[in-house]
């Protein structure tokens, strides 16, 4: 598939490998990539192409920060506008008619997370606890780097 988007767009491709050889700052941005819903797959095959000539974990590590970032954007934004009240009504459903447990729900978010779902579902499920932004950043980023581990060593 990559081959007949490389043929179809060749720019793309270029652009892809271009981040690919750039050492762990492509890294940083293919976890950027990862963190989103319609680039993950594509953050996938740059971080294959990425360690064939770096150390993996090390990637990983680099890769989880980056789409940390992201996830924690993601998280700030449902927190600021639910302080402004635009979520109050989401929040009240959530408990009440869900009766979904907070605890439950953050396991449900780093299960997500850590998957190559998209971090967005899990960021907003998340910032509808009572999770603090610190403990959400430091989760993020350590089910972003076992995900993305996983997912590289399946690749190899």
């Amino acid at each position: 598939m990559a081959v007949a988007i490389g043929t179809l767009f060749p720019s793309v491709r270029d652009l892809l490998l271009t981040i690919a050889s750039a050492g762990y700052i492509g890294a940083f941005l293919a976890g950027i990539l990862y963190g989103t819903a319609f680039t993950s797959s594509t953050a996938t095959i740059i971080l294959f192409e990425l360690t064939k000539d770096n150390n993996p974990v090390l990637a990983a590590i680099i890769a989880g920060l980056g789409c940390a970032l992201y996830d924690f954007s993601v998280f700030a934004i449902f927190r600021q506008q639910e302080s402004r009240g635009m979520f109050t009504m989401i929040r009240q459903k959530f408990y009440h008619q869900v009766s979904l447990p907070p605890w439950l729900a953050n396991t449900l978010g780093i299960l997500i997370i850590a998957s190559p779902l998209p971090d967005e579902l899990s960021a907003s499920l998340m910032s509808l606890t009572t999770l603090k932004a610190w403990q959400f950043a430091i989760i993020s980023w350590l089910a972003n780097i076992a995900g993305i581990l996983v997912i590289i060593s399946l690749g190899r």
